[in-house]
């Protein structure tokens, strides 16, 4: 089972707080092309999912449920 980031969610989140995929890359010590990529469906890990979620103030579970709903 391939699991994928919610990235419509992730980039909501972002716009929430006002933050950029450089801000967020910064933030969580993952590259840049690692957002970008993982934000095109490529694999993760848990680690970096871990730091998303922390970085956007939310359960590592919600960034990956395709049924998340984007509206905040």
């Amino acid at each position: 089972m391939t699991v994928q980031i919610n990235s419509g969610l992730v980039r909501a989140l972002l716009g929430k707080k006002n933050m950029t995929i450089p801000d967020l890359a910064e933030q969580t010590g993952v590259s840049r092309q690692t957002i970008y990529n993982l934000l095109n469906g490529k694999p993760f890990d848990m680690d970096t999912l871990g730091k998303l979620a922390t970085a956007l103030d939310t359960p590592p579970s919600r960034l990956i449920d395709p049924e998340e709903a984007v509206v905040l």
